[in-house]
């Protein structure tokens, strides 16, 4: 429940239906994987009312795609990697899905992060240590000058803002919190809409232009609590910025690689290029 924005919610739904599997095992096999990935591909679906291709749910459905034609016989290991390989390709697929991906010419981050999480996952079952450790498929190129010096990109295109301008997220608790209801009453009032949990807790998550009225409509519910409203077009005019000035020439660039939000931010004071999370 404590899962941010709409990758993080429907990550959270992949996770529990994966867990749902699990537990039910003692010691988990190459079959128990298989319907583990199933039912979080399900579960993914099941929690977004409108699924759009070419995100982290079709990344999903198409690694426990793979998953199912892995036979039994096999190792949980040659399993991950059959899925891991499906992933990689349906992360590359996701800038042909979606008109915007494909004009920025990128592929789906949250598609992006589901595939980095089961690579970690493959590497761990396959006890990998790489003491000075692994790129894991990141490609970033930096154009030299003729002085030798990297040269930033050119400038960027400003950001076309997105129709709703809220993201909003919160719980409700009640006792008996009707789900398809609260759907049903979100689909008309903004996209990305998200409601997931029981009828005692649910999480609610929306991009909107009115986060009053939702706030209202919970309060119908049951009691709402960790409210949390951003404002999109702010957080776009405020990156575009950033990425404006981070594109001006300069005779050194400096890429930091930083864990934890809190050092990102004192490596950004202290006039870092770009800072990558990473640890």
């Amino acid at each position: 429940m404590g899962a941010r924005g709409n990758s993080g919610v429907i990550l959270s739904q992949i996770v529990r239906g994966i867990c749902d599997v699990w537990g039910r095992s003692e010691k988990l096999t190459t079959r128990d994987f298989k319907d583990a990935l199933n039912e979080g591909a399900v579960s993914a679906y099941r929690a977004v009312k409108v699924p759009v291709e070419g995100t982290m749910l079709t990344v999903m459905r198409e690694m426990a795609t793979a998953a199912q034609s892995v036979p039994e016989t096999l190792s949980v290991g040659k399993l991950l990697a059959a899925v891991e390989e499906a992933g990689r390709v349906a992360v590359e697929r996701t800038t042909d899905q979606l008109p915007a991906l494909r004009k920025a010419g990128v592929v789906d981050a949250g598609g992006y992060g589901l595939l980095v999480i089961f690579r970690g996952v493959a590497a761990g079952m396959a006890t990998l240590t790489h003491a000075g450790g692994q790129v894991i498929g990141t490609r970033v190129a930096l154009r030299s000058t003729p002085g030798g010096a990297p040269q930033a990109p050119p400038p960027l295109e400003s950001s076309e803002l997105s129709v709703y301008r809220y993201c909003t997220s919160l719980l409700i608790k009640g006792e008996s919190v009707d789900i398809e209801a609260f759907e049903t009453f979100l689909q008309p009032i903004g996209d990305s809409a998200l409601v997931v949990g029981d009828p005692r807790l649910v999480k609610v998550h929306v991009h909107t232009n009115d986060p009053g009225v939702v706030l209202t409509e919970a309060l119908k519910h049951g009691a709402i609590g960790e409210v949390e409203i951003n404002d999109m077009h702010e957080q776009t005019r405020a990156r575009d910025q950033r990425l404006h000035q981070q594109a001006e020439d300069a005779g050194t660039v400096v890429v930091a690689v930083v864990a934890g939000q809190g050092n990102k931010e004192l490596f950004r004071e202290l006039g870092c290029h770009a800072v990558v999370d990473g640890g």
